[in-house]
């Protein structure tokens, strides 16, 4: 069975819903096989910030894996008609997902803000060393790129980092996005929007793809392109980033005012071959 595997970095501030996005998004997916609480330790730079007691440091993070779903014959039955010797493969409608959410501290838990920058900075600095070490330096871009899409390497490399945002960027996000958006697909979140009018939900989408193009972070679109990200919050279309997420249900449970449904569709099926393919660039412009 072919698994896409994916790792997911989960960034922001404390208070801004990072856990919550995260028992969200797996309880929404299809068919959980495992759920399981993990920690990833890398080595860290502790030469410039003493704050570090050790010279590696550990991450919180959850393995989620999910088994396929098969699409059924229109009767519910498989027919045995179609195949009396059951030789054919079954149809598949969501494969299967092995995915990792790696939880990076917010900026506010230490007393200095640049410590989590810091720890961020190793972190991607980190995997981006271990998925380039085996290869030359000689190696040709497209020959890099090649073997990074093709082998076991991309699923290596963090597939995308959600940014969670509570309605309004600061000076220290906009300093943190800047840190990271070369070297990682950035999506933005902007969370609890079941807390503000539909009204004031576009304003913020709107504000905040101007302040990033004023500021020169790169967000990622899953392949869709800014022009079209831009025109569809002027148009009010749902589905694009920044995105809006909501972790609260109505009676009926349904999430309030919240994008996460498109947020999982593009991520994990739809497009996250864009995510990987992009990916994959920036590891070649870091080289």
């Amino acid at each position: 069975m072919n698994v896409t595997s994916l790792r997911f970095l989960l960034l922001g501030d404390v208070g801004v819903g990072k856990s919550a996005f995260l028992n969200t998004f797996v309880s929404s997916l299809a068919k959980v096989r495992t759920n399981d609480e993990l920690e990833e330790s890398i080595s860290a730079s502790t030469t410039n910030h003493p704050s570090f007691e050790h010279s590696a440091f550990s991450l919180p993070a959850t393995r989620v894996t999910t088994a396929p779903v098969l699409k059924p014959d229109d009767d519910g039955q498989k027919s045995f008609a179609a195949d009396p010797l059951d030789l054919l493969p079954p149809r598949i409608q969501t494969p299967a997902r092995d995915l990792s959410f790696i939880t990076l501290p917010g900026y506010s838990s230490t007393v200095n803000p640049s410590t989590t920058l810091t720890l961020t900075d190793d972190y991607l600095n980190h995997h981006l060393r271990t998925v380039t070490s085996i290869f030359s330096h000689s190696i040709s871009n497209a020959q890099l790129a090649w073997f990074l899409m093709e082998g076991s390497r991309v699923h290596a490399l963090p597939t995308c980092a959600f940014y969670f945002v509570l309605y309004e960027l600061k000076p220290i996000d906009i300093l943190y996005m800047k840190l990271i958006h070369e070297r990682v697909n950035l999506v933005p979140v902007i969370t609890k929007s079941d807390t503000l009018s539909q009204r004031e939900l576009w304003v913020l989408k709107r504000r905040m793809i101007r302040q990033l193009k004023l500021h020169g972070i790169q967000f990622h679109t899953f392949g869709l392109g800014l022009e079209t990200v831009e025109r569809m919050a002027e148009q009010r279309e749902w589905g694009a980033p920044p995105f809006v997420i909501s972790t609260r249900s109505d009676a009926n449970g349904q999430l309030l005012q919240s994008e996460l449904p498109q947020l999982i569709r593009m991520s994990l099926y739809d497009r996250f071959r864009h995510s990987q393919e992009e990916a994959v660039q920036k590891v070649i412009a870091w080289k």
